[in-house]
């Protein structure tokens, strides 16, 4: 064990990095909600910035653009947009737990304020833990049933390109 006594120093700066998390936290909420109000999905299940149509936002998962297949968080910029624009048919089918983790995001915006106006106190690390390790779960328990289609389409895609190379 350290017997050493912790500085005045040690803890303003321990403070200050905390509080820093929290300004962090809320700015990507709001950067969050601010996109998902002015992007918009196109029928081609592209999302662009609205009024720019013409030039889609690049996929941004690695897993679905190197290996074809979709990852647990494939469809949430989708869902937060169609849940911006009141599409809520929309937001379910490209992914169930899109609500859920958009009302996290917007928890964060009261949350994080309150905090920092030290209107209250944040909640215990072992809760957020839970919190986390729980969004973790269900995004795997969603995820995890889908496995079995895309990887019988990723077969018949090889097949079809296996079969394309033997005319050639």
């Amino acid at each position: 064990m350290n017997d050493q006594p912790i500085s005045a120093a040690a803890v303003h700066s321990d403070r200050g990095m905390f509080r820093n998390h929290h300004w962090v936290m809320l700015a990507v909420a709001v950067a969050v909600v601010v996109a998902a109000t002015v992007l918009e999905v196109q029928p081609e299940e592209r999302v662009a910035l609205r009024g720019l149509s013409r030039y889609p936002l690049p996929h941004l998962c690695m897993s679905r653009s190197l290996l074809g297949l979709s990852c647990p968080g494939c469809g949430l910029t989708r869902s937060f947009v169609y849940l911006a624009h009141g599409r809520w048919q929309e937001a379910w089918r490209v992914h169930r737990l899109g609500w859920l983790l958009a009302g996290l995001v917007l928890i964060q915006l009261p949350y994080r304020g309150m905090i920092l106006a030290r209107l209250m106190r944040p909640i215990s690390s072992r809760a957020a833990q839970w919190l986390a390790w729980g969004l973790v779960g269900l995004m795997a328990a969603n995820w995890l049933p889908t496995l079995p289609c895309q990887t019988n389409r990723l077969i018949r895609m090889a097949d079809q390109s296996q079969a394309v190379h033997r005319a050639d």
